[in-house]
């Protein structure tokens, strides 16, 4: 996690298929799975979806069944992620608003409003303009609320206004 944090997705990923080995040796179910979550979205920062989908989509299995469902809420992001990267919009935006729908319930905002706007991000590809929009503005209009969140407060806040403007223009032709 750290190596990723700072932009060493190679590094990481050495270690953490290290790290699955191990945890598999030892039936260690949960940390595997967060281990194969880690790995996935290890594989998408370095463009990788390909290499990407199997463990997320293992780790997603063993969440499921471990009832883990934070982790199922960030594994189905960092799927919405993978599905995107590999062109699968549909899936994309299911995993997206999966995700959405998982952290509302865990009342995440922070969290669930990251998830939307990767929905609004695959609404807008898929050119879904009018559906994208809505959820720009529902998380604009939100936003005040997670202001002391500043990990998605501050990416939010930042990439909101360009996508909304990119989506306006986008419906308006």
């Amino acid at each position: 996690f750290a190596y990723r944090r700072q932009g060493m997705a190679d590094e990481a990923i050495l270690y953490l298929t290290e790290a699955a080995e191990i945890l598999e040796q030892l039936m260690d179910t949960f940390h595997l799975a967060i281990v194969l979550l880690n790995l996935g979205s290890s594989y998408n920062e370095i463009g990788q979806p390909g290499d990407a989908k199997k463990p997320l989509l293992q780790a997603e299995r063993m969440f499921q069944r471990l009832g883990a469902t934070r982790l199922l809420a960030n594994t189905n992001v960092s799927l919405g992620n993978n599905f995107l990267d590999q062109g699968d919009l549909a899936e994309a935006i299911n995993r997206f608003a999966l995700a959405a729908q998982q952290f509302a319930q865990l009342e995440s905002a922070g969290d669930e409003l990251n998830a939307k706007y990767g929905l609004a991000y695959a609404y807008k590809q898929s050119g879904e303009y009018e559906a994208a929009e809505a959820i720009l503005e529902e998380i604009s209009a939100r936003l005040p609320s997670i202001a002391g969140i500043p990990f998605h407060y501050d990416f939010l806040s930042a990439e909101l206004p360009e996508q909304l403007a990119e989506v306006r223009r986008a419906s308006a032709q």
